[in-house]
């Protein structure tokens, strides 16, 4: 009982942030520089929201100015009070528990050394705070010849039974890992073999970090990238041709009555040898990638441009433009306009220019491959090439597949940092969990997990915009970087330790007003 009013007793005289900004002060370690806490946590008067619902886990040492109580309430008339005594740094606050998350998660996992980091990010990062059943399957589990359609299979009906799916980054193959079991060709198009079974558009989109120098200074807003994920040039068909002859594309329907089409592509001299290739995409493919991107457009309130080459490609590229024409017109026009935002097609070499002059804050929906160029120029045009994540969804924005980019990821040698110790960036991981487990909160209208997934979000990028970074990040930060130091940068388990301190501060900052004056006011009952 001593210990609770030895707690609550300071908060009803200095009130609100005072009492907050030292308690914080004192149990965030010393370290200064990651967060200004008074400037953090600001007052908290009748406009500022506070939630009494998060979860909080906060560790304390013994040397702790403040005693930590645990408030537990189901309703906002009735609290329990106890004390909970100040123990060792892995001692935990606990307000409500971790975050209850009823459905699970899909976690598809790889097999080289991005899997660690992955390991890494979820024990220290979404374990500890949420209270969630994680359904895994090991991509790295070399499969018999012919099996790899069995496991796509059962992620697809996992898929439609939690409706979300993170997945672990692979690492493109090495040279002399090609061979290896573990890195087989059957595995590394995945992702592509889910999306196109699933249909609707894959969006690329980046980390946007201040303090990162944009290689594009005008670009002040994200821009979002979305993809075709049907067909295209990942399912095309190609020849070499030797000796001349004809090429051909023939069509031959199903009803024997009607004839094939055939279309002359090309005619080859005698003894000139060539090569030619083949793609295809179909309607329904294209229809939901078009309703996906709206969709997408509408919740996140922006315009939408559509890159095509016509009319080099009239064909091919004018069915595309067609079917995006018809569906905005009939299915979303009146809602664009509401929102003040627009679609509008272009000319790839157009939009190209156009992107690189703007401002940003739109999406730029692309065919498949032209999607993965473009995302690959947004990403560097950022700062950052490879700080990005790629969220595919359904076109009814049911379903979610989300993975990080490829970004390197490596142990130490002896002689640079120690044995053992991770470098590579964890942002994309990080942002690969919160970016699904949103997609989660929203579906199931949890309002806890989704504002735990903006906390979490806002303490990464708060960590690096403070100065702190990994060794991947520091060449983009200074170029005159070209060798770096220890004393420069930090091992991964180092900076998601201070990514994690951030995190706290933000967490206590929106609830701890209301659980100290819950407890204040049983407290002074039972004087």
């Amino acid at each position: 009982m001593l210990a609770g009013i030895g707690c609550c007793m300071p908060y009803r005289l200095l009130h609100g942030r005072s009492l907050l900004s030292r308690w914080a002060e004192s149990n965030i370690n010393g370290y200064q520089g990651i967060v200004n806490v008074n400037r953090r946590l600001g007052t908290y008067g009748s406009n500022r929201p506070i939630r009494s619902d998060l979860t909080l886990k906060r560790s304390f040492s013994s040397t702790s100015s403040f005693t930590p109580i645990r408030c537990s309430s189901t309703s906002s008339n009735s609290s329990t009070v106890d004390a909970i005594s100040t123990g060792s740094d892995d001692s935990i606050f606990d307000v409500r528990g971790k975050i209850p998350v009823s459905v699970p998660v899909v976690e598809l996992k790889s097999a080289d050394c991005s899997s660690t980091l992955w390991e890494l990010v979820k024990t220290k990062m979404i374990k500890p705070y949420l209270d969630l059943f994680i359904e895994t399957y090991d991509l790295s589990v070399t499969p018999k010849d012919g099996d790899q359609e069995s496991v796509i299979q059962e992620i697809i009906s996992a898929l439609k039974r939690r409706n979300v799916a993170v997945k672990c980054s692979a690492l493109d193959p090495r040279a002399e890992e090609s061979n290896d079991a573990n890195y087989r060709h059957a595995y590394s198009p995945i992702s592509v073999s889910l999306r196109s079974r699933l249909l609707g558009a894959l969006f690329v989109e980046p980390i946007m970090i201040t303090n990162i120098p944009r290689l594009i200074p005008t670009w002040k807003k994200p821009i979002i990238v979305s993809h075709h994920v049907f067909g295209d040039q990942y399912r095309d068909k190609g020849l070499t041709l030797h000796g001349g002859g004809r090429v051909e594309l023939v069509f031959t329907p199903n009803d024997s009555k009607e004839p094939p089409k055939r279309c002359l592509v090309a005619d080859f001299s005698e003894g000139d040898n060539g090569l030619c290739l083949g793609m295809y995409a179909t309607e329904s493919s294209i229809t939901s990638f078009a309703r996906c991107c709206f969709r997408y457009c509408i919740l996140h309130r922006l315009p939408l441009y559509l890159s095509v080459n016509n009319p080099k490609m009239a064909t091919y590229d004018g069915v595309f433009q067609s079917v995006f024409d018809d569906i905005y017109v009939k299915e979303f026009k009146t809602q664009f306009d509401h929102l003040n935002i627009w679609y509008e097609p272009r000319k790839f070499n157009n939009m190209v220019s156009e992107v690189l002059r703007s401002e940003g804050g739109f999406l730029w929906a692309c065919k498949n491959y032209d999607g993965d160029v473009n995302a690959d120029l947004v990403s560097a045009g950022f700062g950052l090439p490879g700080f990005t994540t790629y969220t595919y969804l359904s076109q009814d924005h049911q379903m979610c597949i989300v993975e990080g980019s490829n970004i390197p990821v490596r142990r130490l040698s002896p002689d640079d940092k120690g044995s053992g110790l991770i470098v590579g960036n964890p942002l994309s991981t990080i942002f690969t969990w919160t970016r699904g487990l949103k997609l989660r909160a929203r579906l199931d209208g949890n309002a806890r997990l989704q504002q735990f997934c903006y906390d979490l979000e806002s303490a990464c990028i708060d960590t690096v915009e403070a100065g702190v970074y990994t060794r991947d990040i520091l060449p983009y930060v200074d170029n005159n970087h070209h060798k770096v130091s220890g004393v420069d940068y930090l091992s991964t388990e180092a900076f998601l330790d201070v990514v994690l301190k951030t995190l706290k501060v933000k967490l206590v900052s929106f609830q701890a007003p209301q659980t100290f004056s819950a407890a204040s006011n049983r407290l002074s009952d039972l004087w």
